[in-house]
């Protein structure tokens, strides 16, 4: 396989969170997310220092389990 192929296979899986991913990508999307929405920059900075916080005070397979009892899986 190929760079550019395994690159894109990595983006994917990133994408269907069948891997871990950096804190700052997920806090990009959450900041994506909260402009669609309409927060203020106050509320955003707010948000993503809860955010941050969560990080530290919960694992990846804890928050994945949370997610998908809540909301379901895609």
């Amino acid at each position: 396989m190929n760079t550019e192929q395994e690159n894109k296979n990595h983006s994917i899986k990133a994408l269907l969170c069948d891997e871990p991913w950096s804190n700052s990508a997920c806090c990009g999307y959450v900041m994506f997310a909260a402009k669609s929405l309409g927060y203020s920059k106050e509320q955003i900075r707010e948000l993503i220092s809860a955010l941050n916080a969560a990080f530290g005070n919960h694992t990846v397979e804890e928050v994945k389990h949370n997610y998908e009892h809540n909301f379901g899986t895609y």
